[in-house]
């Protein structure tokens, strides 16, 4: 599946991709398409381990900072 997310603002849009360049129909930002799809999975992986390292027992000092 091809990214339509734009790790920029978020938005989702359909027609986002051509070839190997993202530019969102929203914002307006344009970047290589590989590094855009980088930028979502790296946030993403960001808020899952936060996620986990807030979830119990683990430092919750991790889950009270900005």
């Amino acid at each position: 599946m091809k990214n339509k997310i734009c790790s920029h603002c978020g938005k989702i849009a359909k027609k986002s991709r051509v070839k190997n360049v993202f530019k969102c129909v929203s914002c307006k930002k344009e970047l290589s398409a590989d590094v855009n799809a980088a930028l979502n999975i790296a946030r993403k992986g960001a808020a899952s381990i936060k996620k986990f390292m807030c979830s119990g027992a683990v430092n919750r000092d991790l889950c009270t900072r900005a």
